[in-house]
């Protein structure tokens, strides 16, 4: 996937100016840059939310895509089993997402309304929500915001393990988010107006 010279303003304020970075496929690479910098409004132009006001990005496939935003975006009234199975095929078995949630989920928060849950748990069942969509790119904004250290690591493995080959693009501004992903860093600063940014 390759972004080149991504522009997108509102009004006065250039929140992106000619980003330009390349992403091959298969790999796991974090975005990294301070909140505020343009990470988010970055994917919304890639998931074709926003249009950029200059440059491309190509070899994205249109309903290949899958995305964790900062909002959970969960239905309320449903279970976290329930708003997993929203995205997946109607052969998708129950009992298969229901596993796959207890793999970061107490078993049982899995049957109450999500509008029930603590904003830890309902951060992990959009992030398993994202991971189980089946796409070719799984992008996660600051996925791991408000999870304490031990959750944190256990939700990284979780989404290592069920990455499948996939090319996983995070946005963060810890490095400990990196490290612990083992992820190219992608300096979004960096690659703007010309530069390279990768390390």
């Amino acid at each position: 996937m390759e972004f080149d010279g991504v522009c997108k303003a509102y009004g006065a304020n250039e929140v992106l100016r000619r980003a330009t970075f390349t992403l091959p496929g298969g790999g796991v690479r974090c975005l990294m840059a301070p909140s505020g910098s343009g990470k988010t409004t970055l994917f919304r132009v890639l998931l074709g939310l926003e249009r950029a006001d200059a440059g491309q990005i190509r070899g994205v496939s249109p309903g290949r895509i899958s995305m964790m935003f900062q909002e959970d975006r969960l239905c309320e009234t449903l279970t976290p089993v329930e708003n997993v199975a929203l995205v997946l095929p109607p052969s998708a078995r129950r009992a298969d997402v229901r596993d796959l949630l207890a793999e970061i989920l107490p078993p049982d928060c899995l049957n109450q309304p999500a509008m029930e849950l603590s904003g830890g748990m309902r951060r992990r069942v959009s992030l398993a929500r994202a991971v189980a969509f089946p796409s070719d790119l799984v992008v996660l904004d600051e996925p791991f915001t408000g999870l304490d250290q031990a959750t944190k690591e256990k939700v990284i493995a979780f989404t290592l393990r069920h990455r499948a080959g996939r090319t996983l693009l995070v946005a963060t501004h810890g490095e400990d988010d990196a490290r612990l992903l083992g992820a190219e860093r992608i300096n979004l600063v960096d690659v703007q107006d010309g530069g390279v940014g990768t390390a």
